[in-house]
């Protein structure tokens, strides 16, 4: 197994076996969501997929997808544009569907996600409207492994368009673990650190965020380096810890990730929009171990823009997420705070087309 592991939650299935969603007219469907449990979520509000089917070519999928036009945790900005971790989120939940309905992964599995990346092509597109956002997710696998007739893994890629305009593209590494493997201890609660007190939060303004209960990172530690925060998990928060886990998910540690980059750069009243992530789990992070965020800015940065633009200021961010024995994930954030139309980026890793 490499070293750069992270470990995403396996729900107990409502029932056994695998299911396929094939349309006859191989188009996405928007009426329904998938069942929750192959997206590994207690709560269907918390489902975003809403059809996947096979194109007919080799590992190559079509799926539906629906944002609401606002989310409990996920909510547009003031900008009134869509918070970009959907994207994440939407791909976390393409990979495990993928396994599930198509490779015949049993439900119960364990999921292993080693990276997790996006991009988003073009920001305008997140503009909210007066309807849910509906999305076409063009996947693709590549890299697949297998043990017999056993899926173990495989690199998952995905276009995400809406209204025939590429909104991002995002692909992730993930590999699939049999419930005895024991990587995942199942609790009937989630754990949490005995006997301690919660950490007051950062100030929510500066990290973006209107709740207290949504903030990530707590006060500076006396003594503590600059731009480090104690990580500060609620295990039971609705949407990040939708059911008992007793390990700190990974879309908690990319949204604590975003909190830090916004507070080392002070940039969260100027409304800047992540337009990338690039995210390394090198090993599990536990809920009964204390953690930090450390973030290093990398540089000033412009995008190359289409003629006749403005291209808009950018700053890439790079945050560690580390508890007192080891590092357990390092992303790279880039923010812009423009509505500007980004170049689909260039990439040497798999994507959908």
């Amino acid at each position: 197994m490499p070293a750069d592991t992270f470990l995403e939650p396996a729900e107990p299935p409502d029932d056994a076996g695998s299911i396929r969603h094939d349309h006859p007219t191989n188009r996405p469907q928007w009426s329904q969501t998938i069942p929750r449990d192959r997206v590994h979520r207690a709560s269907v509000a918390e489902v975003f997929l809403t059809s996947l089917d096979s194109t007919g070519e080799p590992d190559s999928f079509l799926l539906g997808a629906q944002w609401p036009r606002t989310h409990s945790f996920y909510r547009p900005d003031r900008l009134g544009r869509q918070d970009p971790m959907l994207v994440a989120e939407t791909l976390r939940q393409t990979g495990l569907a993928i396994a599930h309905c198509h490779y015949g992964t049993p439900l119960g599995y364990q999921f292993i996600m080693c990276d997790m990346h996006y991009a988003i092509a073009n920001p305008r597109v997140l503009q909210c409207g007066p309807a849910p956002t509906n999305l076409i997710l063009r996947a693709a696998c590549s890299q697949i492994r297998r043990k017999g007739d056993l899926f173990k893994g495989a690199t998952v890629s995905i276009r995400a368009v809406v209204q025939q305009v590429t909104v991002a593209l995002a692909w992730a590494t993930m590999r699939c673990l049999p419930p005895s493997d024991g990587h995942l201890r199942s609790h009937g609660a989630n754990a949490a650190l005995p006997g301690t007190e919660p950490l007051r939060p950062l100030t929510p303004s500066l990290v973006g965020r209107r709740e207290e209960a949504d903030v990530l990172l707590g006060q500076p530690e006396p003594g503590a380096a600059h731009a480090t925060w104690p990580l500060r998990i609620d295990p039971n928060h609705p949407a990040l810890f939708d059911h008992p886990l007793d390990h700190i998910p990974g879309m908690a540690q990319l949204e604590a990730a975003r909190q830090a980059a916004l507070a080392v750069t002070k940039a969260a009243g100027h409304q800047p929009l992540v337009v990338s992530c690039h995210a390394v789990f090198q090993r599990p992070g536990r809920l009964d171990s204390a953690a930090w965020c450390h973030a290093t800015v990398l540089d000033n940065r412009t995008y190359d823009g289409p003629e006749n633009e403005t291209s808009p200021p950018g700053r890439t961010v790079q945050v560690a997420v580390a508890d007192r024995s080891a590092t357990l994930s390092v992303i790279t954030l880039t923010m812009t705070d423009s509505l500007f139309a980004l170049p689909e980026p260039n990439s040497d890793r798999p994507t959908a087309s």
